[in-house]
């Protein structure tokens, strides 16, 4: 998904917009579930930055239907805002605009299974620790 120079329509961009609309969707049905998600690749950049731009121009309020209000520029501001390099890839910043101009709101999605082990709901957070750490002494070696 993170390769400098993908061009539309490439085997690599129909991979890449597959697994970006796969990322946008669970998003959307563990947001929906009540969930807590977080978004992250190897760096923070490219691929996890490419999966918040696309979310933040199609996500709309489940209650009220109304969209964050970002325009492209705006949203790319907001994510590097949070982390300076977010997205410095042009073809995955392309990629997520390709995908938040021509897919519906969530609720327009085609449905998708998503296990529901993916999703923690907040009340399944435990408020303490279900074990507590045995101290350990190092031993230094002879």
């Amino acid at each position: 998904l993170d390769a400098p120079g993908m061009t539309p329509g490439t085997g690599l961009w129909l991979r890449s917009e597959r697994d970006l609309r796969s990322a946008i969707a669970f998003l959307e049905v563990s947001e929906a579930a009540g969930g807590i998600v977080l978004v992250n690749c190897f760096a923070g950049q490219n691929r996890s930055g490419a999966v918040l731009l696309a979310w933040l121009l199609m996500h709309r309020n489940a209650k009220t239907g109304e969209a964050h209000g970002f325009s492209p520029r705006g949203a790319l501001t907001h994510l590097r805002s949070i982390e300076p390099d977010a997205l410095n890839n042009a073809s995955l910043e392309q990629l997520a605009l390709h995908v938040a101009g021509e897919t519906p709101a969530a609720r327009d999605l085609a449905p998708v299974r998503i296990p529901s082990s993916w999703v923690i709901l907040p009340r399944q957070h435990p408020t303490t620790p279900d074990a507590v750490p045995t101290p350990f002494e190092e031993v230094e070696d002879a």
